[in-house]
């Protein structure tokens, strides 16, 4: 097993987080092996990745809503495969929460109506987010969703960078 030194470790420069203070001591020496190199790899990895959001849309409020519930009771086990998967690769940020179907919408007249958009019939069923290195990556992702063949709809958005 080699060991260097932490101090001399090759610095990705676009990583600006500043060391904790118990790694800076100049005499700390960490063993590196093929396991240390490649959690250091994939860590280094999640410090690159991008926020995307991911909004599943789907019928929520009409008479005869698509997918329906038995559709969604077919799509419980394979949707929380899904998300087990997002989470195994670390890619889910948080874990999904439900929301309520009532919503809020203000229009330009600072008019409030209740509900979804009521010009649509899509209304947000899923809304959470995942770390991907790219769009691809957040798409291929999305495109796993199990809702989809049901007749849901997944959007994908990055989250732009703070200025």
């Amino acid at each position: 097993m080699k060991v260097v030194n932490f101090l001399t470790m090759p610095f990705d420069s676009s990583i600006s987080r500043p060391l904790p203070e118990r790694f800076t001591s100049p005499n700390l020496k960490i063993p590196i092996d093929n396991y240390f190199i490649k959690y250091i790899s994939s860590s280094l990895n999640h410090f690159n990745m991008q926020e995307f959001l991911l909004a599943i849309h789907r019928d929520l409020t009409t008479s005869n809503p698509s997918p329906s519930q038995e559709q969604m009771k077919t799509a419980l086990k394979p949707y929380q495969q899904w998300i087990g998967d997002l989470k195994q690769k670390g890619m889910l940020t948080d874990m999904p929460r439900r929301w309520d179907t009532d919503g809020r919408f203000v229009t330009r007249d600072n008019t409030v109506h209740k509900g979804p958009y009521a010009e649509k019939k899509e209304s947000i069923g899923g809304l959470f987010l995942i770390k991907a290195n790219d769009y691809d990556e957040a798409v291929e992702a999305a495109r796993q969703c199990p809702i989809i063949p049901f007749g849901a709809i997944v959007e994908v958005r990055m989250a732009m960078p703070t200025i």
